[in-house]
């Protein structure tokens, strides 16, 4: 029997809450400039609406959430997203991890994202600790955070040392286990998926770690576009695969249109696991939720499917 594992990104929860005097700092200004100049348009809270009901029509296992949530980092829209997050389900059911709009003071102290704590899978700030690893049956997901405070103008990810360690360390645990892992973040994994000031700092090291483990499924957002890459290995590829933002009405210049993933997971270590890529998304006329796409990964040709 499959397991079903829903993947959202991006999802840039609007409107924007009234700002306090003492919210405003420069990255804060320029982001609410591009909000209220253009991107309120590109991301629509009806499609996310849209998204969502069709999600709850697929009954998937878990679900999970590769960061941001919000537009700005503000505290209310933390909480905004804690709202948002409790119609997907529990704590129980749902992973969530940051993305660089959701980081715009230290993540510990915000007092706005204490409210995400029990979809990091834990209880108080002295607790959060990436990455975090939980278990949707004979699956192990392990959530990294890349989203990193930076400069105004710049969205790149960091991972760093520790979380690599300890990324190695919870691979070889599920290894062990004979669990498949599947390891999720917001920035794209890989080196040369972006340009430098949105790209994962550490890439490479990463990308060492992940195939030394090995993981099983890589999964990111950030790029606002379906995306499907690998890590090479003697034996196998491991899957790296981005998903589109799930409230864009239309494709772009930079962004396809809304769309999320559902991963059929099937089989078991010894005798080799069985993923299937489910991609649902807006019809052309942008009304209803559609089947996009479905192909196996590891190497099977993609199967093209008819909308609807």
């Amino acid at each position: 029997m499959a397991t079903r594992l829903a993947h959202l990104t991006d999802v840039h929860l609007g409107p924007l809450p009234k700002l306090r005097f003492w919210d405003w700092n420069v990255k804060r200004t320029l982001g609410y400039a591009n909000w209220r100049l253009r991107r309120h348009r590109v991301h629509r809270p009806e499609v996310v609406d849209l998204l969502l009901a069709d999600l709850q029509r697929q009954r998937a296992d878990h679900v999970l959430v590769s960061g941001d949530l919000t537009n700005i980092g503000l505290p209310e829209e933390h909480r905004a997203a804690a709202r948002w997050l409790e119609r997907l389900g529990p704590p129980e059911h749902v992973s969530v991890v940051p993305g660089n709009h959701d980081v715009y003071t230290r993540l510990i102290s915000d007092p706005g994202i204490r409210s995400w704590y029990a979809y990091f899978h834990v209880d108080t700030a002295r607790d959060v600790a990436f990455p975090y690893v939980y278990d949707v049956g004979n699956i192990t997901v392990i959530g990294l955070n890349s989203a990193v405070l930076t400069m105004p103008g710049n969205a790149s990810g960091r991972i760093g040392r520790a979380q690599c360690e300890r990324l190695a360390e919870a691979l070889k645990e599920a290894a062990d286990r004979q669990q498949f892992r599947l390891v999720m973040l917001h920035h794209p994994p890989l080196p040369g998926l972006t340009s430098s000031r949105r790209a994962l700092r550490d890439a490479d090291a990463l990308m060492e770690t992940l195939a030394e483990g090995p993981a099983d499924l890589v999964i990111h957002g950030h790029n606002h576009r379906f995306m499907q890459n690998a890590i090479e290995l003697e034996d196998r590829k491991i899957p790296v695969i981005g998903a589109a933002s799930c409230s864009v009405p239309a494709p772009g210049r930079h962004e396809d249109g809304a769309s999320y993933h559902i991963y059929h997971i099937s089989g078991h270590s010894d005798d080799g696991w069985h993923v299937t890529l489910e991609r649902r998304g807006l019809a052309a006329d942008g009304r209803a939720v559609v089947r996009l796409s479905e192909f196996e990964l590891g190497g099977v040709a993609q199967r093209r499917l008819a909308e609807g």
